[in-house]
């Protein structure tokens, strides 16, 4: 006989996404049609950089809008239509600095973080030690303790969601089955932040293609004291007083962008499950009998 589950631990390295840009505040000097980016230029000495070119390019068709900093370092992109864009900041004698993934909504101005340039030679300062794994951890840290940028809802075609969140970690469910049409996809997962935020940052945006998964493990106590699976078919623990491996799963996915009228989209996703929960899945095909094989050991497929 099983009692059950003493304890679970659920290890995830994708689920919730962050937003990959902060948004500011409404413009009261803006069109209708268009959105801002703002932000101050600094150098290391925290001093206001003037003259700095800053240039805001649109990830799907590179088109480009530039400012240059005012004295005071202070930088305005008027009239930049929606959508996503990476920010460079370029002074003669700096390094350039990037912002991989600002998004811009019409009628919304984004006030970027400070920009802090480095002196040509100098270290660079704004780059984390340790490289991915100190932006994943990061990533993790600000998913973990909610600190994603506030801003405008994207938008969307169709009716608004019937509930909203909280409680609920999403409005539209992002995960499972289909998108849904005319719903844009918010989901950032954690290894995607810290990918895009990296040196072939733009490159991924481009791309569109996300990855993510998660690992979930746990163990049983039972009053069985049989080898292998004397717990079966009686209890979902299987294997008595034993830590199991109950999925390890990874997605690769492209969202077909269905908020936009203007062009047709694709879209794939590919998944693989590894645990012992792959046995009671149908992953080999309905008709492969694999809910009813007696198979010994752990497997995984696509």
């Amino acid at each position: 006989m099983n009692i059950g589950r003493a304890y679970s631990v659920l290890f995830v390295w994708g689920l919730i996404g962050l937003s990959g840009a902060a948004a500011g505040q409404t413009g009261a000097n803006l069109k209708p049609a268009f959105g801002a980016i703002t932000g101050v230029v600094r150098d290391q000495g925290n001093l206001p950089i003037a003259d700095a070119t800053i240039t805001a390019t649109k990830l799907n068709d590179s088109a480009s809008l530039t400012a240059a900093s005012l004295p005071n370092g202070v930088y305005v992109i008027h009239d930049v239509p929606p959508g996503r864009y990476s920010v460079m900041a370029q002074k003669q004698g700096f390094r350039d600095f990037t912002v991989s993934s600002v998004q811009v909504v019409a009628g919304q101005t984004v006030d970027m973080a400070d920009i802090t340039m480095a002196p040509v030679g100098a270290p660079i300062t704004n780059v984390a030690p340790g490289g991915f794994w100190k932006r994943f951890a990061r990533a993790y840290a600000d998913d973990w303790h909610d600190r994603a940028a506030s801003g405008p809802e994207p938008p969307f075609r169709g009716y608004p969601a019937p509930e909203s969140n909280p409680p609920f970690p999403f409005t539209v469910w992002p995960y499972g089955g289909s998108p849904v049409i005319g719903q844009p996809n918010t989901m950032l997962p954690p290894l995607m932040t810290a990918l895009d935020n990296g040196p072939n940052g733009e490159k991924w945006l481009a791309t569109n293609i996300q990855f993510y998964g998660w690992v979930d493990a746990g163990f049983n106590v039972s009053s069985s004291n049989k080898p292998g699976f004397s717990n079966a078919p009686a209890a979902y623990f299987v294997k008595p007083n034993t830590v199991t491996l109950d999925q390890a799963a990874i997605y690769a996915e492209r969202v077909p962008d269905t908020v936009q009228t203007d062009h047709i989209d694709w879209g794939f996703r590919f998944t693989t499950i590894y645990g012992q929960d792959y046995r009671f899945t149908t992953s080999k095909g309905v008709f492969s009998d694999q809910l009813l094989s007696k198979t010994a050991r752990m497997e995984s497929t696509p």
